[in-house]
């Protein structure tokens, strides 16, 4: 399961941040369609990140009580920027070691 978690947010977050570009690109071109088509696909991956982030976060045992209770409360407030900053920062900390 930590495998899955892990390519999802990696492959949600690409996706994110490709059709950002994408869609920088059609609205900077006049292709209005196009970049409104990129925004709701980003939206969505952005929503899919944030709520892989915050299932990860409610289900990790070795957290404390106040830390994860900051990350799901930050995360519900500032969505993806606060998940960006736990999948980049917090999640090596305190992620539990697999078992294999």
């Amino acid at each position: 399961m930590p495998k899955l978690i892990s390519v999802l947010l990696k492959l949600s977050l690409s996706v994110f941040l490709l059709t950002g570009v994408l869609g920088f690109y059609y609205l900077s071109g006049g292709q209005e369609a196009d970049a409104l088509l990129c925004a709701k696909v980003g939206g969505f991956a952005s929503l899919l990140f944030s709520t892989i982030a915050l299932f990860e976060v409610m289900t990790l045992e070795n957290m404390r009580f106040s830390t994860k209770f900051m990350w799901v409360v930050s995360i519900l407030l500032f969505q993806i920027f606060t998940a960006l900053a736990y999948y980049l920062v917090d999640r090596k900390s305190v992620k539990q070691p697999e078992q294999g």
